[in-house]
C-alpha cells in the first residue's frame, strides 16, 4: 500500500518467538519500500507498510516476511538493511478480568495509581474515541454517599477514559471523556465501576495516573 509496483524486490523471513514489535532501517541509493506480511509470503495480508524505516506496534509470535522493494525497474543497487525485535510484554491490567482495584484508605477521600499503558491491546473504545488505542483496566467499588471523580493524566499521551457499571464491556457503560475526567452522579447503591485508561492514537501509549477523589 506504500509503493514498489515495478520494482525490483527482496525477501526475508522472520520467525517471532514472542509478542514483539519488528523495527527496520534500511540505506539505499533510493527510497526503498518495506511491507510486511504475515503468515504467507505469497498471499499473507499485509500489517505494515512504510518507506526507508518503521517500527511496528506489536505483533503477535509467528512468522512474518519483510519485502525490500523499489518504485521503478531503475530504484535498484545495493542497500544496508537493519533488523531489530523489541519484546512488547502485555501490561498485567490489561483486560478486565486483571483490573486492577482502587480501594480508599479508611478516613481517605483521594486513592491514586500510577501504571503503563506501553505494549496494551485495544479492546475498549466509545463515542469519544480510543478505537485503535491501547488501554488498561481499574476498578473501583463506591459506597451510597459519594460523588466520584476520575482523573487520570499522562507526559507521554492524552488519556481518554470509559467508564463502566456492573459490567465491564461497552454494555455496562456508563459514560466517557475525552479529557480524561470524569465525574459520576451521588452514589445511592454501592456499585462496582470499571475504568479503561484509553488513547485515540495507534502508539499512544505511556505512564499515566489514575486517581479518584470521594466528594
Amino acid at each position: 500500500t506504500c509503493g514498489g509496483e515495478g520494482g525490483a524486490d527482496a525477501v526475508y523471513r522472520i520467525d517471532l518467538e514472542e509478542r514483539s514489535l519488528v523495527n527496520v532501517a534500511t540505506v539505499a541509493p533510493h527510497d526503498v519500500r518495506m511491507y510486511l506480511r504475515e503468515g504467507s509470503c505469497v498471499s499473507g495480508s499485509e500489517v505494515y507498510c512504510a518507506v526507508n524505516d518503521f517500527s511496528t506496534t506489536p505483533l503477535e509470535a509467528g512468522t512474518y516476511y519483510l519485502f525490500v522493494d523499489g518504485d521503478t525497474p531503475t530504484a535498484k543497487g545495493d542497500y544496508t538493511l537493519a533488523v531489530s525485535l523489541t519484546p512488547a510484554l502485555i501490561p498485567a491490567n490489561d483486560v478486565c478480568d486483571d483490573a486492577i482495584e482502587l480501594a480508599l484508605e479508611e478516613g481517605e477521600s483521594q486513592v491514586s495509581f500510577t501504571g503503563s499503558t506501553l505494549y496494551a491491546l485495544d479492546q475498549h473504545s466509545s463515542f469519544c474515541g480510543g478505537d485503535g488505542g491501547p488501554d488498561v483496566v481499574h476498578s473501583f467499588t463506591a459506597t451510597p454517599g459519594q460523588t466520584l471523580v476520575f482523573e487520570a493524566t499522562s507526559p507521554e499521551f492524552s488519556p481518554i477514559l470509559h467508564l463502566y457499571q456492573d459490567a465491564c464491556a461497552e454494555t455496562g457503560g456508563v459514560t466517557c471523556s475525552f479529557d480524561g475526567t470524569i465525574t459520576t452522579q451521588l452514589i445511592t447503591q454501592p456499585v462496582t465501576f470499571w475504568v479503561a485508561v484509553d488513547s485515540a492514537e495507534e502508539k499512544g501509549w505511556g505512564e499515566y495516573t489514575l486517581t479518584v477523589t470521594a466528594q
